[in-house]
């Protein structure tokens, strides 16, 4: 797939700004920390490609590097086949990655929502690049043994006759009762992180334990709300 270096987006947007009369928003600019990022950023081209192309044809060349790479690969044959095949089977998982980042979300409806994902990507036609995702993908699930965990879990919430596993055959009904709402993402620690980030910050030289506690249940009641 064509890449757009990311030291040269900068440079590129600029440019396009002023060409861009017809109002259409900017091509979005990948995060690479960010989940599906790049997969946003072909899907926003796949459904502004004409529009896209022609601006970028507006532009004058002059010394800019990034506009010639840029229309170089804007001629080559393989772009819209590209951009097509990924919004066509891949929308999925960005909008999956969004439902996931949802607080609150039951493990019954987070593993749901995941096993779609696998459904779409296990259905892909075979053909050269479907092979290597769908290895990748099962590589990933196979290597990740608290996925399988979870999943016993969710199994077990449902109502199933399960036999517990050597990793949960300890657990009382109160604590695999208590994985209702367990992630299976790591979004919701990373927003831990921000708000301990705010809360634990050199500007504070009087926090006590029993003040943290009374900060953090705070912060938790009204994220939740």
């Amino acid at each position: 797939m064509p890449k757009f270096p990311s030291s040269k987006l900068p440079s590129l947007r600029k440019w396009i700004e002023p060409y861009n009369k017809s109002g259409e928003v900017l091509p979005p600019q990948p995060i690479i920390t960010r989940w599906g990022a790049w997969l946003e950023s072909a899907i926003f081209y796949a459904d502004n490609f004409e529009n896209f192309k022609n601006v970028i044809q507006s532009l004058p060349e002059d010394d800019v590097k990034s506009i010639k790479n840029c229309k170089q690969i804007l001629t080559k044959s393989n772009i819209i086949n590209d951009l097509t095949y990924i919004k066509t089977n891949f929308s999925v998982i960005v909008e999956s990655i969004k439902k996931l980042e949802t607080s609150g979300l039951l493990l019954i409806n987070a593993l749901e929502i995941f096993e779609q994902v696998t459904n779409a990507i296990n259905n892909l036609s075979e053909n050269e690049n479907s092979v290597l995702i769908k290895k990748k993908c099962s590589d990933i699930i196979k290597k990740n043994k608290g996925l399988l965990i979870l999943k016993e879990i969710s199994k077990i919430h449902q109502g199933e006759n399960v036999d517990l596993s050597s990793s949960i055959k300890h657990f009382s009904p109160e604590m695999l009762s208590s994985f209702k709402y367990a992630p299976i993402t790591s979004v919701d620690v990373e927003r831990s992180f921000s708000a301990y980030k705010h809360i634990v910050t050199n500007r504070r030289h009087n926090l006590t334990e029993i003040n943290m506690e009374h900060i953090i249940v705070t912060y938790c009641f009204s994220n939740n709300k």
